[in-house]
């Protein structure tokens, strides 16, 4: 009978309002190879924090036998427990050797190290694995396939009893997938037990003894014979009730104010008789969620509409409602907080403060926007935000600490849009000179519009060139002559 190493059992991890997992159970055998499935922004990454013992949880969890008190710090911390994940690299101005000594190790000194036993098992555990590297050389040169192999080697020399991967095995490549994959088979057959974390069904997923199928934050399916199920399969099994869009999750879970049902809401936005300069007449309402195009044939009309909302020296009459709440429009509507934001496409970068961090252009505007005490105190929520950057970017916290002038353009107009998202405003006025942006630019302003629109965020884009938004747009406006030097806003003919 198989000796059962790890049992988890109604296992819940929350961050405010946004559950991650529900009553989720499962249990790994000794000498087992089994992999946990969990769609895109799901929790494999929090339950990867969680068996890193980054993460506390509740629930109930057994190890050896042994009752867990809701992290599993103390069984890293000895080596009992190996988390090999995307983030983990060797130092590399170690040898290969001392980074195997250090990287789960139990003692704080390099200096209580007999370095030649320490030199004898990094030579063992080199030419087992095959890795084609020098004991005492530097780490600094080696890809991440070889780091990873030597921190496998690091948890097996301090006698790992759970190993735990994530999805990065995805990117070794198919020779180096094999050479892994026989590795761990004969480390399971010495009692080790292995755990494969993974969005994906890939290929090394087939190879295994059981993998469990979580959906809808717990466990929905184990399969026992995986190489019995194809890619379709499993995704049918992944989808199914699957909740939707993803990319909106954390602006769910930090905020009380979700995406939701936009017909119980007031509109985002309503203007009545709006004079202002050469404007006149201006009546608009805007759903929560809607995507509306401003048009004209005159870019001085576009320029004095998007000045409503940017500042604007004229005099203003009429009303105007945010989110059902009167404000007064003198100045144009500039002055009322978080509430909307005012885009321009060829200068959206220049939003961002260039000394500052990654993280940081992110983190401080969004919490100008909510409640700074919410991420002052609350360093789960700081975890996810670094995660949901780090799925959006591909950017490990190291990177996100990186000045926001190194990165290059695109990355820096993707943050000004990721983060537009979480600051969750009533609506964004999107004033393009579509026609000077390249066709990347556009794409990227495309999908973060669909994600704004699923977000419950209304979108009003201003443009003489609307037909790039068509799929996006409810309705369309013009911005049209009623006299010498004024413009009212009719429904257009299309």
């Amino acid at each position: 009978m198989k000796h059962e190493l790890l049992r988890i059992q109604n296992l819940e991890k929350r961050y405010l309002s946004q559950q991650v997992f529900k009553n989720l159970s499962f249990n790994i055998y000794a000498g087992e190879s089994a992999g946990l499935l969990i769609p895109p922004l799901s929790g494999k990454t929090t339950l990867a924090g969680i068996l890193a013992g980054r993460e506390d949880f509740s629930g109930t969890a057994f190890f050896c036998d042994e009752p867990v008190d809701h992290s599993f710090r103390k069984y890293n911390a000895s080596g009992e427990i190996a988390c090999i994940l995307k983030g983990s690299r060797l130092f590399p101005e170690l040898s290969v050797s001392e980074n195997m000594f250090i990287a789960t190790s139990r003692q704080s000194m390099l200096s209580h190290v007999n370095y030649a036993e320490l030199r004898r098992k990094a030579k063992y555990y080199i030419d087992w694995f095959g890795i084609d590297a020098d004991p005492d050389g530097k780490a600094r040169s080696l890809d991440i396939f070889t780091q990873h192999l030597i921190l496998l080697a690091g948890a097996l020399y301090h006698n790992a009893k759970l190993l735990v991967f994530d999805d990065s095995f995805e990117s070794y490549g198919e020779h180096n997938v094999e050479k892994l994959l026989g590795i761990a088979r004969t480390i399971c057959a010495s009692g080790v037990s292995i755990l494969w974390l993974s969005s994906g069904y890939s290929d090394i997923f087939r190879t295994l003894d059981r993998v469990i199928v979580i959906r809808d934050c717990q466990k929905v399916r184990t399969l026992y014979h995986p190489s019995e199920y194809s890619r379709e399969d499993v995704q049918r099994l992944q989808d199914a009730r699957q909740q939707a869009p993803s990319r909106i999750l954390l602006s769910n879970l930090m905020f009380s104010r979700g995406p939701g049902s936009i017909l119980d809401s007031p509109p985002a936005l309503s203007l009545s008789g709006i004079k202002c300069g050469m404007l006149s007449g201006v009546n608009l309402v805007l759903a929560e969620g809607e995507a509306l195009g401003i048009g004209s044939r005159d870019m001085v009309y576009l320029q004095a509409f998007s000045e409503l909302f940017s500042g604007t020296e004229q005099p203003i009459s009429g009303s105007a409602l945010i989110r059902g709440k009167p404000v007064s429009c003198l100045g144009g509507l500039r002055g009322f907080g978080h509430d909307f934001f005012v885009v321009k496409d060829t200068f959206i970068s220049d939003q961002l403060l260039d000394h500052f961090s990654l993280f940081d252009n992110i983190y401080i505007p969004v919490c100008s926007a909510h409640d700074a005490s919410l991420f002052s105190t609350n360093f789960g929520l700081q975890k996810a935000l670094q995660q949901e950057i780090e799925s959006a970017f591909g950017l490990d916290a190291d990177a996100q600490s990186r000045p926001i002038e190194s990165f290059d353009l695109i990355t820096r107009q993707n943050v000004v849009l990721f983060r537009l998202l979480l600051q969750h405003p009533a609506f964004i006025v999107y004033f393009s000179s579509f026609m000077q942006t390249d066709y990347q630019t556009q794409q990227l302003f495309i999908k973060y519009f669909k994600l704004y629109k699923q977000a419950g965020i209304g979108l009003l884009i201003v443009s003489q060139h609307l037909e790039p938004f068509r799929s996006l747009l409810s309705r369309t406006c013009e911005l049209t002559p009623t006299g010498p030097a004024a413009a009212g806003l009719f429904p257009s003919e299309d």
